[in-house]
């Protein structure tokens, strides 16, 4: 297992977020998690869930910034289910959370 990370002030802000992917055999194994990384304090876990990190950014239908994680939708059995989903979660600066908006 390998790891992908990407540490970055994403939002036009001064707010520093953390983003690491697991690197696996099979793309639907692969695990995403999104730390917030307050000035001062703990690390805030934002989000966790399958897929691979996609990147910061804006996506045109959603109101604001956030990140896209790419969640492959193979079931594992059937082969007509390969394919991929743009989760896109949306960044609260007031709250300091991640939300998925699409999926």
């Amino acid at each position: 297992m390998a790891l992908l990370t990407d540490l970055e002030q994403p939002f036009g802000t001064t707010d520093e977020v953390l983003a690491i992917s697991t690197r696996e055999e099979h793309s639907y194994n692969v695990l995403t998690s999104a730390w917030y990384l307050p000035p001062c304090g703990n690390p805030k876990l934002l989000m966790t869930g399958t897929g691979t990190f996609g990147g910061f950014g804006r996506v045109s239908e959603n109101p604001g910034p956030g990140l896209v994680v790419n969640h492959e939708s193979y079931d594992g059995e059937d082969a007509n289910t390969k394919g991929w989903d743009d989760n896109f979660y949306v960044w609260n600066p007031t709250a300091k959370t991640l939300t998925l908006q699409r999926s």
